[in-house]
């Protein structure tokens, strides 16, 4: 118990400052956004969890309806960035494309992985 004990202070001694202000609308926007897509994350995670577990198939018209709830939360913070999805979607292809040009054993991976090799 000695060590739960120890680790509780440490935890207490580096805890992390909290914002001294009220949030402003945008922040909260993106707060709650953020929030919500990591919730819905979690809900599909969970969900393939147990078709995993359960053998059942992963896909199904609630992984479909958590899969939407993402994308609506995403498409939220996207739009309070000022950006669009094929803007978002463009900049990961090229980030992507680059990884793949500069880290030969990615890129080796890849091409083993799509040709099955």
């Amino acid at each position: 118990m000695q060590v739960i004990h120890q680790f509780e202070e440490h935890v207490r001694s580096h805890s992390f400052p909290f914002v001294d202000r009220p949030l402003t609308a945008d922040e909260q926007e993106i707060v709650m956004a953020s929030l919500a897509l990591a919730g819905e994350a979690g809900e599909v995670a969970n969900h393939v969890k147990k078709s995993l577990r359960d053998g059942i198939p992963p896909v199904t018209s609630d992984y479909l309806l958590e899969l939407g709830a993402c994308l609506h939360y995403l498409v939220r913070m996207v739009q309070y960035a000022g950006y669009s999805l094929d803007e978002i979607a463009s900049m990961n292809i090229t980030k992507l494309t680059d990884r793949l040009k500069n880290d030969e054993a990615f890129a080796l991976k890849v091409a083993k992985h799509n040709t099955g090799v």
